[in-house]
Formats: C-alpha cells, sequence, structure tokens
C-alpha cells in the first residue's frame, strides 16, 4: 500500500519538469523565431561595415600620386620631304615634320633645311652667320639649331605652337613663321605638301 503512494507523488512532479522544460524550449524557439530578422540583420551590418573599412583603406604604393606626375599627351610623328632641287651652288632638301595628338591636330613642328655647297659663297655666309645670331633665339616656342660641316649646313627650326606666334621684325629684315598652326588638322596640311611635290610617310 504504500509502494502504490510514493509512485503516485513522483508522477505529477516529472510531469511538472516536463511541461517546463517544454514551455522554455517552446518559448526559446518562439523568441528565435520572432528575433531571427533583426539577428541577421545585425550580423549583416556588421559584415558590410568590416568590407567597406577595407575598402577605405588606401594602398600603399610607391609611386606618385596623380597630383604630381601630369599626364602627358602622345604624340605621333609625321615626316614629309622635298625633292632635291639645285639653285646655284648648292643643293636643297627641305624635310617638314609634325607632332600630332590622337585627334590629328598637329601641336608641334618642325622645318629641317639641308644645303650642300659646291663651294662657300654668299649664300653659305649668310646662312652661316644666321647660326650665330642671337637675334634668333630669343623667340618664345621657337627653336633654332645648326650643325655646320664644311660645305653642309642643316638648319633645324622647332615650333611648339600653342605659344609660338609669327615673327615680323622690319628693321633687322626678319620674318619666322611656322609650317602650321595650333591644332590645324594633320590630314590638311600633308595632303597639301604632297601636292607641293613631298613625300609624306
Amino acid at each position: 500500500m504504500n509502494e502504490k503512494n510514493n509512485s503516485n507523488v513522483t508522477e505529477p512532479q516529472n510531469s511538472k519538469f516536463t511541461i517546463f522544460v517544454l514551455s522554455l524550449l517552446f518559448f526559446t524557439l518562439f523568441a528565435y523565431i520572432m528575433f531571427l530578422p533583426s539577428i541577421r540583420n545585425y550580423f549583416q551590418q556588421r559584415k558590410f561595415a568590416s568590407v567597406t573599412n577595407i575598402e577605405k583603406q588606401p594602398e600603399k604604393t610607391n609611386s606618385p600620386t596623380p597630383s604630381s606626375t601630369p599626364i602627358k599627351e602622345e604624340l605621333f610623328e609625321t615626316v614629309c620631304t622635298s625633292i632635291s632641287t639645285t639653285i646655284d651652288h648648292y643643293t636643297f632638301v627641305q624635310t617638314q615634320k609634325f607632332y600630332s595628338n590622337s585627334k590629328n591636330q598637329i601641336l608641334k613642328s618642325s622645318i629641317i633645311m639641308d644645303y650642300s655647297f659646291t663651294m662657300q659663297d654668299e649664300v653659305y655666309e649668310s646662312l652661316k652667320n644666321q647660326c650665330s645670331d642671337e637675334t634668333y633665339f630669343a623667340y618664345p616656342g621657337y627653336t633654332l639649331s645648326c650643325n655646320i660641316d664644311h660645305n653642309t649646313i642643316i638648319m633645324m627650326q622647332e615650333f611648339n605652337l600653342s605659344t609660338f606666334q609669327t615673327v615680323v621684325d622690319a628693321e633687322k629684315n626678319l620674318r619666322i613663321e611656322a609650317n602650321t598652326s595650333y591644332r590645324q588638322e594633320l590630314s590638311s596640311v600633308k595632303s597639301n605638301l604632297i601636292n607641293q611635290g613631298y613625300t609624306c610617310n
């Protein structure tokens, strides 16, 4: 009789404990389901923040900053050469060079004049004096250089067309003019020279 009573007392305690555990489990599961979007959002924000911080860190490179090194525009060279012409005591060949950008606009140019003399006459002396005359070196955007070798004189005029302006000095009987103008279209200049008998590359 006593054993029967003891088993009756333990059963309600076990069932209460089971109900408590099930209730706790159900509540935990319910809370997890309710707050699952918030939890997922929280972890996504943390992940996004860490990725953003990594992207914001500057890359360490030894190369200089863009502001310290100006980008140089690539120039393309076109060379046009005249036929050889004999005048009195010399033979003359002229080469014109044009430096254009990717849009075929000429930015720089040069004129190379090649004189080959059979004798050192007045023309020879005049050109030689011109090569040493400081008057020709004082103009912005213009450079004159000469190479004198016995009876050969090669004169080269270089023009930075963005700054050069035609030079006219009546007192010194001086005129310096470029072979083209700034940003002139290369094709028209080239076509004009070919019509004059030049050979262009």
